[in-house]
């Protein structure tokens, strides 16, 4: 039996008897978490797990050559399409992820969008069989937390960031170093081996003074919500994170 979905097949027959963990994987955003999104996808293919990714149809081109292959081995791996409302959310028609915004001041508009996405992704879930085991998702899509808790299951987060990274933010989180010193002074980084410093100019998000307040509070919104996550996948890089993690 082969189910045809957004055009992707789905060989049924290649589920083994028994196996019913079903995960649920959100490929949206940008590349550069687009790709280790649809590699953990396979990569769980491979271990005997059902996988269904949602994805625009512009993020479905992108990927279906690896996918395809990959369905054609046998593993379990289906594709369902998304609307992604560009234009009902202000953007240009085609704007499904950060590299095709045209400029980085509609990046709020931007994640009005990823917000729209909740009714129909909540629909699309209700509607699958069998019913996921658990979702990983970009941790830009906030709302998952509501999906989860509806359902009954478990959230993993994807952090396109490195261990590294999380480290510092979460010590300068924490300690709020950065907010008594002048943009452009240096400070060094609380908790850290090394000597790392950086100017409030340099950070990232939230905590770059620089930021507006309204992509502010959308990260201090992902920030809470991914708090609330079962577990965190992140980007790893042996050469710095092996001394930290």
């Amino acid at each position: 039996m082969v189910l045809v979905l957004a055009e992707t097949t789905w060989n049924s027959a290649a589920v083994p008897s028994g196996i019913s963990i079903h995960a649920l994987n959100f490929a949206v955003i940008q590349k550069g978490h687009l790709i280790p999104m649809i590699d953990i996808a396979r990569l769980l293919a491979e271990r005997d797990v059902i996988v269904t990714i949602i994805a625009t149809a512009q993020n479905a081109a992108r990927f279906s050559t690896y996918i395809n292959r990959a369905i054609e081995s046998g593993l379990a791996i289906r594709v369902l399409q998304i609307h992604f409302p560009a234009v009902e959310a202000g953007l240009p028609e085609g704007c499904e992820t950060l590299d095709n915004l045209p400029s980085m001041t509609l990046m709020t508009k931007f994640y009005a969008a990823l917000s729209m996405l909740q009714q129909p992704v909540e629909k699309m879930f209700e509607e699958l069989k069998p019913q996921p085991s658990c979702i990983i998702y970009d941790r830009n899509f906030t709302w998952v937390a509501e999906i989860a808790s509806k359902f009954q299951i478990p959230r993993i987060s994807f952090d396109g960031k490195n261990c590294f990274f999380l480290l510092c933010y979460h010590n300068l989180t924490n300690s709020k170093l950065h907010e008594c010193v002048s943009e452009g002074e240096p400070f060094v980084v609380p908790g850290l081996s090394d000597r790392i410093e950086f100017t409030a100019a340099q950070l990232p998000g939230n905590l770059n003074p620089g930021s507006s307040s309204e992509m502010k509070e959308i990260i201090k919104k992902t920030t809470e919500a991914e708090e609330g996550a079962n577990g965190v996948i992140v980007n790893s890089f042996r050469g710095v994170g092996s001394r930290i993690c």
